[in-house]
């Protein structure tokens, strides 16, 4: 809304001789009331901001299915932003999230680190208002590369042509378990039938 100053001239004029001229801005030399600007307003005045209420955030990240250790993005994108108007304040939490067995996350400004494997949910706010993001971010933290592997064969001893089971354990250098993902290699090996005192892996069992 821009303000206008109104101005005053009075000129009084003889045959012969200009008598006098005089200016007052509307503020103090006249009883007009001030106008005072409107704040919602953009910086030129001719157009309306949206209303902190109107406005809404939603939550991302920069990978929703990290391993442990390794550092995410979180981001929160203002939505209904009138052009040229500030992005209000905005932050967020981790809200929901599996019990800190090994470590709890790291955080540095936005970015986010887990330790402990499993699955989390962060959201965003508006930092003003209170309004949060009502679908939350789901993040699949999974296991780090095994540091500690154990193998157990079942039976042990083996005549030709019998089976034995494999059981891998392990965990990442965190302590996160892990049980899935994984591979057996045999030494000496060979492809199906198998060779002369080689072995055959096939998933988690070998003859």
């Amino acid at each position: 809304m821009t303000l206008r100053a109104y101005f005053n001239l009075a000129i009084a004029l003889s045959v012969s001789t200009l008598v006098g001229v005089g200016c007052s801005d509307s503020v103090e030399g006249s009883n007009q009331t001030p106008i005072t600007a409107d704040t919602s307003d953009g910086p030129d005045g001719s157009a309306d901001w949206t209303p902190l209420d109107s406005l809404t955030v939603d939550t991302g990240v920069s990978d929703d299915s990290p391993p442990a250790g390794e550092p995410i993005e979180v981001f929160c994108s203002v939505s209904g932003l009138a052009q040229g108007q500030p992005t209000p304040e905005t932050h967020w939490e981790i809200y929901d999230h599996p019990v800190y067995d090994v470590g709890e996350p790291l955080i540095s400004d936005n970015l986010l680190t887990f330790e402990t494997a499993g699955l989390y949910q962060v959201r965003c706010f508006l930092t003003e208002n209170g309004w949060v993001d009502p679908t939350a971010t789901k993040i699949w933290v999974r296991p780090a590369t095994a540091v500690d592997v154990e193998t157990v064969v079942s039976p042990e001893l083996l005549l030709a042509g019998d089976i034995a089971e494999v059981e891998c354990t392990g965990a990442d250098v965190f302590g996160n378990t892990i049980t899935s993902g994984w591979e057996v290699n045999v030494t000496p090996g060979g492809a199906s039938p198998g060779i002369q005192g080689g072995l055959v892996a096939s998933g988690l069992k070998v003859k």
